[in-house]
């Protein structure tokens, strides 16, 4: 999804989010929508009639708004650009950044990962984000053919994840991974689909993409398979919209707020 796809998206949600709580809505026994609900704040948009959505809490940010944002070492030289995650299949969490970095003196372009933990995001007039880590370091460490090269015991987020097709528990159609939400600590929180049949803002509240609770999903993927959820239809249609963070003056869109080291 573009920016501009974003914005029409959030002027079309009409949101007011003034007060919104740290959990989900109070959710009666049985609910399906209990089930994959994520732990990220709620609010309620001004649609009639008005529906409960999700955004990002200060500690969370979309992977979309990771990937492209470049990295910096201590003395303030420019390392490379982050252009994916390595997600750990089993425990769900970010454990790698992957970065491309390009050597002036050779031409050569490199792929090196970076632990998730080893990244910093750094407030002020010009956020950034920033790693204790040296380019010689990511020289010295461990690097990959190629951003899209897949990991054992990782999702790759950009060629396994990120706009692949969704399909629920008994392979029915769901839609397609739009993006999934981290916190600080590299747990993913949520996995973001655009339903079926929903056509963003011509649909309202209703054409939002949802955001489906990681630890309820439990995605698998093989190949070039769709990716399998542990959800199923009328589930995903109950999980709540999900809308990215606005920007914030003197706040960059998806930098955190705080460092995203635990």
């Amino acid at each position: 999804m573009t920016q501009i796809d974003r914005i029409l998206r959030r002027a079309g949600l009409a949101l007011s989010l003034a007060g919104a709580a740290l959990t989900g809505p109070v959710l009666a026994a049985g609910d399906p929508a209990q089930q994959v609900m994520p732990q990220m704040p709620t609010g309620k948009t001004e649609d009639k009639p008005g529906g409960a959505l999700v955004r990002e809490a200060p500690d969370q940010v979309v992977a979309n708004d990771i990937i492209g944002e470049r990295v910096y070492g201590p003395n303030g030289q420019e390392l490379g650009e982050i252009v994916n995650l390595l997600v750990n299949r089993d425990r769900g969490t970010v454990d790698l950044v992957v970065i491309e970095a390009a050597d002036a003196a050779s031409g050569r372009t490199s792929y090196p990962t970076i632990a998730w933990a080893s990244l910093a995001a750094e407030t002020g007039a010009t956020p950034r984000y920033v790693t204790d880590l040296t380019a010689e370091d990511l020289r010295n460490g461990q690097n990959i053919q190629d951003e899209a090269q897949r990991w054992p015991g990782m999702f790759n987020y950009t060629a396994e994840l990120k706009d692949r097709a969704a399909v629920g528990t008994g392979g029915e159609e769901l839609g397609e991974i739009e993006d999934i939400v981290v916190r600080t600590d590299g747990q993913v929180v949520a996995i973001v689909v655009q339903l079926e049949g929903k056509s963003g803002i011509l649909d309202g509240i209703g054409g939002a993409p949802r955001a489906i609770a990681w630890e309820a999903a439990k995605p698998k993927s093989e190949g070039d398979r769709p990716v399998q959820l542990a959800v199923n239809p009328e589930q995903a249609e109950k999980a709540p919209p999900f809308d990215v963070m606005a920007p914030e003056p003197g706040r960059k869109p998806g930098q955190y707020s705080q460092s995203p080291r635990p």
